[in-house]
């Protein structure tokens, strides 16, 4: 089982929170969103997106960046990281997540991602650790400092 913060991953699925970050320069996560993504490629990893994932930064930058912007995010994502399509086992495994977690606040995109790292066997690099805390087969990744 991956530690919940390790070097940096050959394979690792991500989260909506470091793409949005690295767009975003205002972000207080900006830093360590750049530093992540200057890692992961300096290591050549191979970034793992759930379908959801890509929908959602697409979804924020389209509202805080506008159409151009939101297709270009679209473009690199869909370039530089494999798009795990949302079929119905792992809908139905997200949802069985949920259902069986009825005080957690996370979302259902949350459960496609953690879903994804299980059955892949790879962490995840998110900044919303706090939900994904209910999920303790999850493996999770931070940048290195400095």
């Amino acid at each position: 089982m991956p530690s919940r913060f390790a070097d940096v991953p050959a394979r690792i699925v991500v989260d909506a929170g470091p793409f949005i970050a690295h767009i975003r320069e205002d972000d207080p996560d900006h830093s360590t969103a750049v530093r992540g993504f200057e890692a992961l490629a300096r290591m050549k990893s191979h970034l793992i997106v759930p379908a959801p994932i890509v929908l959602e930064v697409f979804k924020w930058t389209l509202h805080h960046g506008g159409p151009a912007a939101a297709r270009s995010v679209l473009a690199r994502m869909r370039g530089g990281c494999e798009v795990l399509p949302l079929d119905r086992r792992m809908f139905e495994a997200a949802c069985a997540l949920v259902d069986h977690l009825p005080g957690w606040e996370g979302t259902l995109e949350d459960a496609t991602v953690a879903v994804s790292a299980m059955e892949l066997g790879v962490p995840v690099w998110t900044l919303n650790y706090r939900d994904f805390a209910a999920f303790p087969r999850v493996g999770l990744w931070n940048p290195p400092t400095g």
